[in-house]
């Protein structure tokens, strides 16, 4: 286990490991030792997705919703009352005491209130649906960055063991070359200070790698979590070639447009609604009367009514609500055009961005190469004593800069793709790889 091995080396200070320190951080080596199969990234989305509590917030709020859209749908049914009264002062013993009615009434016409209130608590669902997709996005870039963050500290973990190493060599060799008589004390110095520097690097990278992982433990709730070295890539199509496709898959995918698609039938919705509240509603009503405080032997009564009622609003505020209902409607309109161009906007930029890395990936491949070479030509030339004692730590510096580079600009490359896919398919994606 090289997470073990690293605690356990005299190569860490000793003042980094507390006995409270020591223990947390073999905690961290025991979870994530390796184990028979290593978590996917679909695997921490899903187990994130399904653990997430501001995404059940959000369902919660998407059942209230629904629960005013059935609210919305009764409302064109007949409604039922009830009144009971009774007289305490100023009643004759030869009347009733209490009179009891029961009415049905059953809306026929209403300007279409009604029916702008049903499509206003439909509007109302969708936007709390396309919210709560939305906030499932969030969780997963969320996931994606710090699975690739968790990615990169590693990388450079490794690279900065291979350079602790290095070092360590280094100075057992100078040490041996002072003895000799071969070398200056200063050399030894210059060693074991890269060797100190190159260890300090080495504790930073553990660090974040440890935080890391522990964020993706806490995003997923996954304690026995187990990450793969090699980095996990989205299987699809990232190439320019289809970019027609890509943007419509994009716009059609897009929450933000959604949610905001979602806001212009709400405020259409509310503004039928203020232009309905003009109309005077038609009823029909069914009523049965028993008992008259003006009769005493009065028998129930049915009787059918048919009638208007309207409640109009104080003063001219019904052209104010009017007005703010079509404003409200034009600036939903004006916002999906917004959305709609954000997502043309980032799509573009960020298959520029990614055709880029292809270039920078070679050139940066190309650097690790040359270090190596540089590396190793230095250490023949320093063995034949044609390099300095410095030049050679140089050289072995910037071998593990040039990997700790090449990780850095891979991890940007990584969350730059799964970052596409989501803007391309969302999180269909997953529901296909479950299939």
């Amino acid at each position: 286990m090289e997470y073990l091995h690293l605690i356990k080396s005299k190569l860490l200070p000793s003042t980094l490991f507390s006995p409270i320190r020591l223990s947390r951080v073999l905690l961290f080596v025991l979870l994530i030792a390796p184990f028979s199969k290593a978590d996917d990234v679909v695997h921490l989305l899903t187990a994130a997705l399904a653990k997430d509590s501001s995404i059940k917030a959000h369902i919660a709020l998407e059942r209230v919703s629904t629960a005013h859209l059935e609210t919305a749908k009764w409302a064109f049914y007949p409604t039922p009352s009830i009144s009971l009264q009774s007289a305490v002062s100023g009643f004759s013993t030869n009347t009733s005491e209490r009179v009891i009615s029961l009415s049905v009434q059953q809306p026929l016409w209403n300007g279409g209130r009604l029916q702008a209130g049903l499509d206003q608590a439909q509007a109302d669902v969708a936007l709390r649906v396309h919210t709560t997709q939305a906030k499932r996005v969030e969780v997963a870039k969320t996931v994606l960055q710090t699975y690739a963050l968790w990615w990169v500290e590693h990388q450079k973990r490794l690279a900065w063991d291979q350079g602790v190493a290095v070092h360590q060599q280094f100075l057992k060799q100078v040490q041996r070359r002072v003895s000799m008589g071969v070398s200056a004390n200063i050399d030894a110095d210059l060693a074991q200070g890269r060797l100190s520097a190159t260890l300090a690097e080495q504790n930073l990278a553990l660090a974040q790698e440890q935080m890391a992982y522990e964020e993706l433990v806490f995003l997923t709730g996954m304690t026995g979590l187990s990450l793969p070295d090699n980095a996990e890539l989205p299987a699809m199509d990232l190439s320019l070639a289809d970019y027609t496709q890509q943007l419509d898959a994009a716009l059609h995918n897009s929450t933000k447009v959604k949610q905001a698609q979602a806001r212009v039938a709400k405020a259409l919705a509310e503004q039928e609604q203020d232009n309905a509240s003009l109309w005077p509603q038609l009823y029909l009503q069914a009523e049965r009367q028993i008992g008259d405080f003006s009769s005493a032997n009065y028998a129930p009564q049915n009787t059918v009514f048919i009638g208007f009622s309207n409640q109009l609003k104080p003063g001219l505020a019904f052209q104010s609500d009017s007005s703010a209902s079509k404003f409200a409607h034009v600036a939903a309109l004006a916002e999906v055009r917004s959305e709609e161009q954000a997502v043309e906007r980032k799509l573009r930029s960020s298959l520029i961005l990614l055709a880029s890395f292809d270039s920078r990936q070679r050139a940066l491949n190309a650097a690790r190469g040359n270090s190596k070479q540089v590396y190793k030509s230095f250490n023949r030339q320093f063995i034949a004593g044609r390099k300095d004692w410095q030049e050679l730590l140089n050289s072995a510096r910037e071998l593990v800069q040039s990997d700790v580079q090449w990780a850095q600009a891979y991890g940007q490359y990584l969350v730059a793709s799964w970052q596409l896919q989501l803007d391309i398919q969302g999180l269909t994606f997953l529901a296909d790889h479950r299939s």
